[in-house]
C-alpha cells in the first residue's frame, strides 16, 4: 500500500502591513508524502503585492531546512522524506530593495521560534515576534484560559468550547500536540457553515489559500473526544481530488459536497471513510 501522509500548518502574522486593507498577510503549508515522493506547497493569502518584490520562505520537515523565493504569493519544494512524527515550520519574509522583514511564521513545535528559521535567509530580520509568543505561549497547557481566548477569538465561543468539551488523558496525542494549532485556525478564520450545518459533533472553519478558493479545518468527535483533525475541499462527486485517501461528503443534493481527508486524533494517521459517514 502506497503510504501517504499529509501535515497542514497555518503561518500567522509576525509583522503588520503587509495584507490588503489593514487586515493581516498569512499563509498555509502543506507538506505531502505519496508514496516516494514528498512536496510542500506554502500559500500565502492577503499580501499586497507592492510591499515586496519578491518573497522568500524558510521550511524546516524534520530535521531539514529548505528556502525557495518567488515573485508569487506561493512556493512548490521539493523535500526529502516526511515521517508522521517530523515537525514542520514555515517563515515567510517579503524583501524590497534587498531589505527583507519576515510576516508570518509557524511551526508544530513549540520549543522553535522563527529567529531559528530566518537565520538561514541573509536579508531576512524578525519583527515583533516577541509579541506573538506571548499571545501563543499557553495554547500547550492542559487546561486553556477560555475566558481570554474567547476575549481574542474573532468567531468566539462555539470552537473554543467544543475543545473545552474534549475529555483530556495522559496520553501525548497527536491531538494533543496539534491544539495549539486548531486553536489559532478556529480562532483566525471563518466558519464553514456547510459542514457545520451538515456533519454532527464537529467544527469547521474557511482557510483561503489562492485567489478566491479555500479548503476546511475541521476537529471531529465521538462520545466527547476527538477523533479526527479532517481538511476538506469543495468539490462534487463525480470530480474527485487526483490525491489518494480522501472520501466525499455530501452536503447538498448528494452530488455536491466536500472532499475530505482525516488526520486519527491519536496518532496522526490517514483514515479514510470514518465512522461518520460510513
Amino acid at each position: 500500500m502506497t503510504e501517504f501522509i499529509k501535515k497542514v500548518l497555518v503561518l500567522d502574522e509576525i509583522a503588520t502591513g503587509f495584507g490588503f486593507g489593514g487586515k493581516e498577510a498569512t499563509g498555509v503549508l502543506k507538506v505531502q508524502k505519496n508514496g516516494s515522493t514528498t512536496v510542500a506547497g506554502v500559500y500565502v493569502a492577503n499580501f499586497c503585492k507592492s510591499k515586496a518584490d519578491f518573497l522568500e520562505c524558510v521550511l524546516l520537515v524534520g530535521k531539514k531546512v529548505y528556502t525557495a523565493k518567488s515573485d508569487v504569493c506561493s512556493f512548490v519544494v521539493s523535500v526529502g522524506d516526511l515521517k508522521q512524527s517530523d515537525e514542520v515550520a514555515c517563515l515567510l519574509c517579503a524583501v524590497k530593495q534587498n531589505n527583507g522583514v519576515a510576516f508570518a511564521f509557524g511551526t508544530t513545535n513549540k520549543n522553535l521560534c522563527a529567529d531559528d528559521l530566518a537565520k538561514h535567509l541573509e536579508c531576512c530580520q524578525v519583527t515583533q515576534y516577541e509579541q506573538f509568543v506571548c499571545a501563543t505561549q499557553n495554547y500547550f497547557e492542559d487546561t486553556l484560559d477560555l475566558q481570554e481566548i474567547k476575549q481574542k477569538s474573532a468567531y468566539k465561543f462555539k470552537p473554543i468550547e467544543l475543545l473545552s468539551t474534549c475529555k483530556q488523558t495522559n496520553e501525548k496525542t497527536f491531538f494533543a500536540n496539534a491544539k495549539e494549532m486548531l486553536v489559532k485556525i478556529f480562532e483566525t478564520y471563518p466558519p464553514c457553515d456547510e459542514l457545520n450545518d451538515n456533519m454532527q459533533d464537529s467544527f469547521w472553519v474557511k482557510v483561503p489559500f489562492k485567489d478566491s478558493k479555500f479548503f476546511s479545518v475541521g476537529l471531529l468527535q465521538k462520545e466527547g473526544k476527538p477523533c479526527y483533525i479532517a481538511y476538506g475541499v469543495p468539490g462534487r462527486v463525480d470530480r474527485p481530488p487526483n490525491d489518494d485517501g480522501f472520501s466525499f461528503f455530501a452536503t447538498k443534493n448528494n452530488v455536491v459536497g466536500f472532499w475530505i481527508i482525516c488526520q486519527d486524533a491519536i496518532t496522526g494517521f490517514a483514515a479514510k471513510q470514518p465512522y461518520f459517514w460510513v
